[in-house]
């Protein structure tokens, strides 16, 4: 009897081993394959007017057409600022220029103070109303201006200081542009996008 309780229970625990192993679960699975590109900012910073040769020999008061502006040749919108680093010589700058009201002025260094040459810093942010203005991608700003003069308030003193200054260096007004994402900032405020740039 004790033999067959044993068999019995032996084939209640494979019955129920059996059918466990049959038993079938209902499944799915499903995925998504999310394509992500990244965006980047692309500037160009060209003078579609400036002609090298006609800022050659000039004379005091010369009008040289000299137009900078910036190109978003990126993927993204930007915020944009020009550099313009512009010679002095004995506390006064060599050329003027008039800057375009799409532009306003966000710092300044290097003064134009003492003897002899030196440079005068001043940074331009494309804004409006106080807030930067986005540059969209494939989009260009107005010209920063249109053209530089030299004063005309130079003597023939002044120009020979200023060529013995430069020995065999050429008078420059060296024009830099900047771009920064206009997205995830958190400030538009064009000092504080400025910033970043320091």
């Amino acid at each position: 009897m004790k033999k067959n309780k044993t068999i019995i229970a032996a084939f209640i625990l494979l019955l129920i081993a059996f059918i466990g192993g049959t038993v079938a679960y209902l499944t799915d699975t499903d995925s998504q394959q999310n394509v992500f590109t990244l965006g980047n900012i692309d500037i160009t910073l060209t003078e579609p007017n400036w002609v090298a040769a006609n800022a050659q020999n000039i004379m005091p008061g010369a009008v040289i057409a000299k137009d900078p502006k910036i190109n978003n040749v990126g993927t993204a919108g930007a915020y944009v600022f020009i550099k313009v680093e512009e010679p002095c010589y004995n506390g006064n700058k060599l050329f003027t220029y008039t800057a375009d009201s799409a532009w306003a002025v966000v710092g300044s260094a290097g003064t134009c103070s003492g003897n002899g040459l030196a440079t005068a810093t001043t940074v331009y942010g494309y804004e409006a109303n106080g807030e930067m203005n986005e540059l969209a991608a494939s989009a260009s700003t107005s010209s920063l201006f249109s053209n530089v003069t030299l004063s005309s308030a130079l003597t023939s003193a002044d120009i020979t200081g200023i060529t013995t200054a430069l020995g065999n260096d050429d008078l420059e007004i060296v024009v830099t542009g900047y771009g920064i994402q206009s997205t995830g900032l958190g400030t538009t405020t064009p000092a504080t996008v400025w910033a970043n740039f320091s």
